[in-house]
């Protein structure tokens, strides 16, 4: 299957650094500020293990329990009817938007660097998956996490092809509960970033 062209299971130039097993990617970078013309972002190569996951384990605590603490913060700013559509993501991106996403589409480049090819790269699909499971998981943290209330947004719509290209309207209040949907996820071991002790000592490398 890898050298079928016809059948590709990933990008061969989906990333500028070379793979390695097991590593923790590093997902202390915002993207929202940074110019796609200047090529793939830099990310720090010299790191040990013990530095990425201490870096991953606090900003997934600050992300999700800290800095993300409230709804918009975590999910970004609300846009209604009549504001701007293209807005620059700097502009109202929440804490998922900025770290779990974008951070990740610049680390892992290739054509999911450009948001126009991103749906190219098979990733794309199991990646906006997994920030769905992140979603999940936000709300399960605090009781006060919740979802936006404001009609303008559970009564967005879209219109969306079924397997029998049968064109369905769809609602965002259609798709807030996973089981409704039929399936459920895992439950995650998330206490290595929940717990994380924001005051702890960064390893030394």
């Amino acid at each position: 299957m890898y050298n079928d062209p016809t059948k590709a299971t990933f990008q061969w130039n989906r990333s500028e650094r070379a793979f390695i097993p097991y590593r923790p990617l590093d997902l202390a970078f915002d993207g929202t500020h940074y110019d796609p013309t200047l090529g793939p972002p830099p990310f720090p190569d010299n790191l040990t293990l013990a530095q990425i996951i201490w870096r991953n384990n606090e900003l997934m605590h600050r992300t999700f329990l800290t800095w993300g603490n409230d709804t918009i913060a975590f999910m970004g700013k609300e846009y209604r009817v009549g504001d701007p559509q293209a807005l620059g993501i700097a502009n109202g991106a929440g804490m998922q938007e900025k770290y779990s996403h974008t951070s990740m589409h610049c680390y892992i480049g290739g054509k999911m660097f450009e948001p126009k090819s991103a749906p190219e790269d098979p990733v794309f699909f199991p990646f906006h998956a997994n920030l769905e499971r992140l979603w999940d998981i936000w709300l399960s943290l605090r009781d006060y996490h919740k979802n936006p209330t404001s009609s303008d947004w559970l009564d967005g719509e879209f219109l969306l092809w079924d397997e029998n290209a049968v064109m369905n309207r769809f609602r965002v209040r259609d798709f807030l509960s996973a089981e409704a949907l039929g399936y459920t996820y895992q439950k995650a071991n998330v206490d290595s970033w929940v717990n994380f002790d924001t005051s702890s000592t960064y390893p030394e490398s």
